[in-house]
């Protein structure tokens, strides 16, 4: 679609161009275009200071309208390369991707193991690996990431910390412990740079064998906030 508002803007240049210069073409002074006609009297005849200071005048103001049409062009050239780079801007495809952990309990965690939020309910840009827990950048850019944990309400396993990690550097740590039978989530929200090909994962930092509560309160979500070249 941007391809093809670009390609009609790039067919309306000549038109555009054409346009303004018939104008300043309309603009130009009767003396200029009849010049020749009026000092032009034969090979005999001969031309007076009077008339050689006209025909000076009338060739300056011709040069000085021919050298606003080269303003006139100029702009139009400015303004067709700013529309460019708007519409790639704003019509750069989209990335962005939101799933979750059903189920009630996720049980018998590892120390760094991957937390995997397996249901996807978005998956723009299909960036995101439901099997492995992992978001691949497919375009360099800003990025925005969110993680919320549920812990899980059993006395052994309540206790939590994870990781928001990009290519095994801890960007942020997400922390929550159930107390007296209840449930404690924790959330983390990151804003990152990544080049295309690297990754971003949830990781569970303690304790071993740990346990996670599912039923869609343990979310993973991001999204491309802006293309960077």
């Amino acid at each position: 679609m941007c391809s093809v508002i670009f390609l009609l803007v790039l067919a309306a240049f000549p038109a555009l161009i054409s346009t303004r210069l018939v104008n300043s073409y309309d603009n130009f002074p009767e003396e200029s275009i009849d010049v020749r006609n009026e000092t032009s009297l034969g090979p005999y005849s001969t031309m007076d200071d009077t008339s050689e200071d006209a025909m000076d005048d009338t060739t300056e103001d011709a040069m000085g309208d021919t050298e606003d049409i080269f303003g006139i062009v100029n702009q139009l050239i400015s303004k067709v390369t700013a529309l460019e780079k708007t519409i790639k801007h704003r019509c750069h495809t989209p990335v962005a991707f939101h799933a979750v952990r059903d189920g009630a309990v996720y049980p018998h965690l590892g120390v760094y193991q991957h937390v995997v939020f397996s249901t996807v309910l978005l998956n723009i840009g299909n960036g995101y690996n439901a099997y492995h827990g992992i978001f691949t950048a497919p375009k360099a850019g800003l990025y925005i990431f969110s993680a919320s944990i549920l812990s899980d309400n059993r006395r052994a396993t309540s206790l939590f910390a994870a990781d928001i990690v990009r290519n095994g550097y801890v960007l942020a740590r997400i922390y929550g412990k159930g107390v007296s039978g209840y449930h404690t989530q924790g959330s983390a929200t990151v804003v990152t740079q990544l080049r295309v090909g690297q990754q971003i994962w949830v990781r569970l930092n303690c304790c071993a064998n740990g346990s996670l509560f599912g039923a869609r309160y343990t979310t993973f979500s991001g999204s491309l906030i802006s293309v960077l070249n």
